[in-house]
Formats: C-alpha cells, structure tokens, sequence
C-alpha cells in the first residue's frame, strides 16, 4: 500500500508565475503598481501610449484611404491598438475608425 506524501509542496507553476493577487475582491495587478506609483513613471506611460495611438491612428486612416493593405498591417497594430486607446481614454471617433471601412 502506498504512503502518504506528508513533504511540503511546491506552489504550483501557475502561481508562481502569476502575476495577479486577490484581495477582498479586487484584482492587483502588481507590475502596474510597481510602473506606475512605485518608480513613479504614470506620466511617462501615458506618453508613450499616446505615442502608439498616434501611430495607430495614422495606420488605420492609411488602411481605411486603402493606401495601406491590409496584409501589410503590423501585427502589433492588431493585437495590442484597442487596448492602446482604452488606456488612453479615446474619444469613440478613434474606436469607430477601426470598422469604418467595412
């Protein structure tokens, strides 16, 4: 009959590797308080997402005036343009541009 495994565990890949804790409910994410209040860089992220808005802006106008194709799309550009403009707080023109064209 096989014994019992009474050794401490290791926490699980998962955990270790996770970012995110719980608390009452609520989701911390900790890299996010480390960037933004810990070293103190909210205003230069928020720069820098500006930055991307711009620039994504400026490839969806190309793909919608069709002097962009759309196979030439940065894959960035579609993974990662809306979360650029919710953290940036766009204006609803900026999330209509995105089915503008069809």
């Amino acid at each position: 009959m096989r014994q019992p495994d009474h050794s401490p565990r290791k926490p699980s890949i998962l955990s270790q590797s996770s970012c995110f804790q719980r608390f009452k409910g609520f989701e911390f994410r900790a890299s996010d308080y480390l960037r933004e209040e810990y070293f103190d860089l909210k205003d230069y992220i928020q720069e820098i997402n500006q930055v991307f808005v711009r620039w994504g802006r400026k490839k969806v106008e190309r793909l919608n005036s069709d002097t962009l194709r759309p196979e030439d799309t940065p894959p960035y550009l579609v993974q990662y343009h809306t979360q650029h403009l919710l953290n940036a707080a766009a204006p609803a023109e900026a999330f209509l541009e995105l089915v503008e064209h069809g």
